[in-house]
């Protein structure tokens, strides 16, 4: 009912009587009766839309048709409505039609009927029938949900959405039930739900979206964690549709790492920590050999950092292993000397922390007992080579049987920092340059309009071969960077400068830039550096590597010889260039006479006995099928010998053992024969390079302690590390974690925090991991499979022209054989002879 017509309401007109948009075509109007009030309506008679997409859409009720025509002659102002009959589903419907309530022409007054003393409304969208009040009526329209009400099926259009306000707007049983409606909704929503798509489902999911969008803003937090395709989340979003009786807890129990006391409710990170702990045992109890299978062992990496935000410097220790990366203790270091007892001590107590920790003792000459303590979970201990890093080592390894070892990928870096000591004013004035363009929003923003524009990265103290990543990204926009220096804009912004500083360091930066020598260094140390930052990414990989460590070294020694002139050959004009490097008188400034210095110089640091011993024991370079991937460690043999008196301190037997299994290993005697029955299945685990495989394998078939004794100490140097990067990652997470907003935060709910992340990172990269090998592993069978198709196809098509050919020679020898007969002369019967039938032959 229009605003317009309230001043004299009726019960049935506002109770009854709703503007419903019909259409003319899919009504069959029948003449009217003389009074206007026509037959009644069967109840509980309604309609789907019809075949179009409009249709008849109504409530039907169960009003008397006189009431609407006492309301109708109480409103004698306004035109009268005019009274028809309709077929309806087959049957009579009384309905009154007039376009003095809307603006909009062909709307249907339906009129409800009186059907035993009650109202009975049905929908004619959805077919929903209910004895009800005009309210319930009004929530089904409107589709709120939680109300007790079934929500209609089909969502109303535009034009009905509006009259279906104005109605509710004007009417009381309606307002009403909008009004209790609006209580139940979602902070933040427009009370009108008719604009919102009047869909349950709809509504549901955009108060849920609303909410978490408005949740992210206002934490800070990060879109990424709310991504659909974070399993994480998607975690949490099924875990609240299986308990759906789900109440938030407070913070204090959301955060609390402790374990519950009496009834009451346990905390959400100590129910998360419990669960990864479970990983962490399983962890553990693989590497340690306690599954019943040989124990990979695992590398202690530790290492230091400062968290600004509590003043303080900690000492991380990790453990990283095949099966993941587990945080083993933080130790507050601050105002303490790091020197060889404190490091010590420190790993000593990290490696009892993880348990599997026996005594080994061993009787001297004079009667005195010499006792080791011996881990099954920790094999290879790698620290940094700064401060008393190398002397805490020593004592370590005097009182555990562990390998020490320095950080190669550290080596890598300072021997990047070692070839980059003559182009140290060039790389000084390149990190100018790119701070300049950056720093400056009118320069920046003049050079990201040109097309092909990448990133220029940024030089960072804390980053691996930082010269090389920002050089290589200067080389990368060359032609835009002298574009830039040219463009009428940057000179016009030069002239507009007031600070005569800056004007004369936008000089500079031009001269320097377009300046072809300027570049030609900056390629020369780039083509020096790559090869270094190529191993540099192998020894700083997240997979065992102390067995491909002195491989990359002699990489780096090979690559500075004949390739690195070959390298600086392809750069125009290389051999005129004046490179205004400092060389030194002992290299004759030759470039790669001094880069084979620096090469040398950091050969202890790569090659040391715990590397030499792996590579040792790698079996692609014996076994390889490949001639080309094999290889000749030199110095193999006495380096896996001082490696096995350490790691079998104590055991006589055994040691023998070892130094036996590696005789035949080496000699291919037994197992390793090559007439052996599982010598092809050996060479096929080293072509995949699968070390474990390739010595557990070995381990069970082979019946000799000789061999199982070497495969277990082979195995614990090809599944060590050479990196400290697990306590680096450490570090990242503990720096990620003390923010400015969690000054006060436990160290022990910290350390619970970063195991959790830590470990749960680890197993997410590895199911991402299994889903690309999944989708590559597809990919592979799909195109076998065509592989397949195609060579079928092609046999089918040969065997078909191939019989084609034959019946093509068998019809021509049938002509030629028809010609030959009727060329020949007729048969002549002698005398005394006559024909008689053809044999059969």
């Amino acid at each position: 009912c229009p605003p317009t017509r309230q001043r004299h309401p009726t019960p049935s007109l506002t109770a009854s009587m709703i503007a419903i948009p019909g259409d003319a075509a899919n009504t069959a109007a029948a003449p009217a009766t003389a009074n206007g009030a026509g037959d009644q309506a069967p109840p509980g008679t309604g309609t789907n839309g019809g075949a179009g997409a409009r249709g008849i859409h109504a409530f039907l009720g169960g009003e008397h048709a006189s009431g609407v025509a006492h309301s109708a002659s109480r409103r004698q102002k306004a035109a009268p409505p005019e009274s028809k009959i309709i077929q309806h589903n087959g049957q009579p419907l009384t309905v009154f039609t007039g376009t003095h309530a809307v603006e909009v022409r062909e709307w249907v007054y339906i009129v409800a009927v009186k059907d035993n003393g009650t109202k009975t409304y049905q929908c004619a969208r959805c077919s929903w029938q209910r004895t009800c009040k005009i309210g319930d009526v009004i929530n089904h329209l409107m589709r709120i949900s939680g109300t007790g009400v079934k929500i209609c099926s089909r969502t109303p259009t535009s034009d009905m959405a509006d009259v279906l306000e104005r109605f509710i707007r004007t009417t009381p049983a309606a307002s009403g039930a909008l009004a209790k409606a609006s209580k139940t909704a979602a902070v933040g929503m427009t009370p009108s739900v008719l604009t919102q798509g009047f869909s349950a489902q709809e509504t549901a999911r955009a108060r849920v979206d609303s909410a978490i969008a408005t949740l992210v803003s206002v934490h800070d937090m990060s879109w990424n964690a709310f991504d659909s395709r974070n399993p994480l989340w998607c975690e949490v979003v099924r875990a609240i549709q299986a308990a759906p009786s789900y109440t938030p807890p407070p913070r204090d129990v959301l955060s609390n790492h402790a374990a519950p006391v009496g009834g009451a409710r346990s905390g959400g990170l100590y129910l998360a920590h419990e669960g990864i702990l479970i990983d962490r045992r399983n962890i553990i109890k693989s590497v340690s050999g306690q599954s019943g299978v040989l124990g990979s062992g695992g590398t202690l990496a530790s290492d230091g950092v400062k968290v600004s935000t509590r003043r303080a410097s900690m000492l991380n220790t990790s453990l990283v292993t095949p099966k993941g990366v587990l945080p083993v203790q933080s130790t507050d270091a601050t105002g303490k000397k790091k020197d060889g007892n404190f490091l010590s001590k420190d790993l000593a107590a990290g490696i009892e922390k993880l348990g599997f920790v026996t005594d080994i003792s061993r009787s001297k000459s004079d009667g005195s007992v010499v006792i080791k303590k011996s881990s099954s979970v920790v094999k290879v201990v790698i620290l940094d080579r700064g401060g008393g890093c190398e002397s805490a080592l020593r004592l370590l390894e005097e009182k555990f049987r562990v390998l020490g070892d320095t950080c190669k990928g550290h080596g890598a870096d300072l021997l990047i920092e070692d070839l980059a000591r003559p182009f140290k004013l060039h790389i000084k004035q390149c990190h100018e340059l790119i701070i300049f363009i950056i720093s400056h929003d009118a320069v920046y923003g003049i050079f990201s309009k040109y097309e092909g524009v990448r990133s220029l990265n940024l030089p960072a103290e804390t980053r691996f071969a930082t010269e090389v990543i920002c050089l290589r990204s200067l080389l990368g926009d060359k032609s835009q960077i002298k574009q830039l220096f040219v463009d009428k804009q940057f000179e016009d912004w030069c002239k507009a400068q007031k600070d005569a500083k800056i004007r004369t360091k936008a000089r500079k930066m031009k001269e320097f830039a377009l300046s072809d020598t300027s570049w030609h260094i900056t390629e020369v140390f780039v083509s020096l550096e790559s090869v270094v930052e190529t191993s540099l990414r192998i020894l700083d990989s997240n997979t065992p590597n102390l067995k491909d460590a002195a491989f990359a070294y002699c990489h780096i020694e090979t690559e500075m010889g004949d390739p690195l002139v070959s390298s600086l050959a392809k750069i125009s004009d290389w051999g005129d260039i004046d490179l205004n490097v400092d060389l030194g008188s002992e290299h004759q400034g030759s470039l790669q006479r001094f880069a084979k210095a620096m090469v040398q110089k950091r050969k202890p640091d790569f090659l040391s006995t715990p590397v030499i011993a792996a590579a040792a024991v790698n079996p692609i370079y014996t076994y390889a099928t490949l001639e080309k991937d094999r290889w000749a460690v030199v110095g193999g043999g006495a380096a896996f010998r001082t490696c096995v008196s350490k790691l079998l301190w104590g055991e006589d037997t055994k040691q023998a053992d070892a130094i036996a299994g590696w005789d035949r290993y080496c000699n291919k005697v037994g197992i390793y024969d090559e007439g052996s029955n599982h010598i092809g299945l050996l060479t096929t685990m080293a072509d995949r390079n699968d070390a474990v495989g390739f010595f557990r394998h070995a381990s069970d078939v082979s019946t000799l302690a000789a061999d199982k004794v070497f495969a277990q100490v082979a195995i614990w140097l090809v599944s060590g590390f050479a990196n400290q990067g697990a306590a680096e990652r450490h570090n990242k997470c503990m720096a990620d974690l003390h923010t400015r907003k969690r000054t006060r935060l436990d160290m022990a709910k910290a350390e619970a925090m970063i195991e959790v992340k830590m470990i749960t990172q680890y197993k997410l990269a590895v199911a991402r991991a299994s889903s690309r090998e999944q989708r590559n592993g597809d990919v592979s069978i799909a195109r076998d499979l065509r592989s397949i198709y195609v060579h079928t196809r092609a046999r089918a098509s040969e065997a078909r022209e191939l019989r084609l050919r034959a019946s093509a020679l068998q019809a021509t020898a049938r002509e030629e054989a028809e010609a030959a007969l009727e060329g020949e002369a007729p048969l002549l019967v002698p005398e005394g002879f006559e024909v008689v039938a053809a044999s059969p032959t």
